[in-house]
């Protein structure tokens, strides 16, 4: 029996070791799983910016590298996850089903905190505020992280890990995108998983477009932005139900 191909695709400041416990819980015997490495949202990919457009020829090109033909399984994560939906609409024949997480969608014209905005506006035009972060995080100081922790909708493990530029980048342009359009666009039958402590999708509303997907099913973890780290066991046997029934 020929088997089934999965893409893993790391959200923005992760590896792809991100998926080596999950992918661990998969059968060998039925799934070839391949976990990719991505490059940071807005470093240049053949003399252009990566981002929500160019990312899906970007994704493609680095799948051909490494001889992996369509169709396959695509699975997400944050970031990762925003990518493997624009790749689905671009080229919705190469995806047999979409599995997103941790990926929040709203809709732009419900608003955004004024901390939010000022935020992307400092890590867009200044170098600095990603050395102050760091320092900030990796720091004893208890009031200084509490006060970033407040300020900033993300889990501060997950600042650690990235810049703040590419996360302003990104962020920018999720406030700016046609979410509504894009997920009633995608007729692919979706997972969609989401953690219920996840600060970027109560400060943003991320849930709201769920419904909006024609053949998803959705479910819920008891964490923040990391399910893949905090719940692989679990994710990977939601993940094969879904494929398989």
């Amino acid at each position: 029996m020929q088997k089934q191909t999965i893409v893993f695709i790391p959200g923005l400041g992760y590896t792809k070791q991100l998926w080596d416990k999950l992918i661990q819980s998969l059968p060998k015997n039925k799934y070839s799983c391949h976990a990719i490495d991505i490059d940071p949202y807005g470093t240049y990919y053949n003399s252009v910016p990566l981002n929500f457009e160019t990312y899906p020829n970007y994704l493609k090109d680095q799948l051909k590298k490494i001889n992996i033909k369509p169709p396959f399984i695509l699975v997400g994560h944050s970031l990762g996850g925003y990518i493997s939906l624009e790749y689905t609409i671009r080229f919705p024949k190469e995806v047999e089903k979409l599995i997103i997480i941790s990926v929040p969608l709203r809709n732009p014209k419900s608003g955004s905190p004024l901390s939010y905005k000022f935020l992307i506006w400092l890590g867009v035009n200044f170098y600095f505020v990603d050395r102050v972060i760091k320092k900030i995080l990796n720091s004893n100081h208890q009031y200084l992280k509490t006060v970033i922790k407040n300020l900033i909708p993300m889990d501060p493990g997950f600042l650690k890990n990235s810049d703040a530029k590419s996360v302003a980048l990104c962020c920018k342009d999720l406030l700016a995108h046609n979410w509504p359009e894009e997920t009633q666009s995608i007729i692919n039958k979706t997972l969609i998983a989401y953690g219920t402590k996840d600060q970027a999708i109560v400060r943003t509303h991320g849930t709201e477009l769920y419904k909006h997907f024609q053949n998803a099913k959705i479910i819920s973890f008891a964490c923040n932005h990391s399910i893949p780290v905090k719940y692989p066991k679990r994710l990977a046997r939601e993940i094969l139900e879904f494929i398989e029934y």
